[in-house]
């Protein structure tokens, strides 16, 4: 987690509320801080746990079989590669690779402004990580925010993150609400 997009998000149950900030940071690695502690004036304190920031801090919240499904192997280890593009396929009645769903999204991706983007309900950061190569590729600035309900999606996202070398993605878990 980017200590500098902490001040671009707020506490779930204040979303006009004051920026995070950092309290305390127990271990950073090239300025990303891996284990540390946020908090966003008086609306509590957040962990930040193998670099993702958790807006939930373990709150429990009514979660559809899919959502639940989402925090356990094999699913977190395996949805990109195999359940992702099944999906996609029944959706649209015919063949659908991820290389025609990055297309779509790409036509409305303007990444020579740079700015903030979020990927909401990342799973395993596939849109996340096509906007960092998308700004790599403009070389233009900006900061990705990957989201998610499930810590097992956003590690994996995290897995192929690190796999790419892309340094502009945050990873958090909260609720897109």
């Amino acid at each position: 987690m980017h200590a500098a997009t902490l001040p671009l998000l707020r506490a779930p149950d204040a979303p006009h509320g004051a920026p995070l900030h950092r309290i305390e940071t127990v271990c950073e690695h090239d300025g990303d801080i891996l284990t540390g502690t946020v908090r966003a004036g008086d609306r509590g304190s957040f962990a930040i746990r193998d670099g993702i920031l958790d807006l939930l801090d373990d709150a429990s919240f009514p979660a559809s079989a899919a959502q639940r499904s989402n925090s356990f192997w094999p699913t977190s280890q395996y949805y990109e590669q195999v359940w992702r593009v099944r999906s996609l396929a029944l959706l649209a009645g015919e063949p659908f690779p991820v290389s025609r769903e990055v297309g779509i999204v790409n036509r409305w991706l303007v990444p020579e402004r740079g700015g903030l983007f979020a990927d909401i309900g990342t799973s395993h950061g596939l849109y996340a990580r096509n906007i960092a190569h998308e700004l790599r590729r403009a070389d233009a600035g900006g900061t990705v925010v990957a989201l998610d309900i499930s810590t097992a999606m956003l590690r994996r996202a995290g897995d192929f993150i690190a796999a790419k070398g892309y340094t502009t993605i945050d990873r958090v878990r909260a609720r897109a609400q």
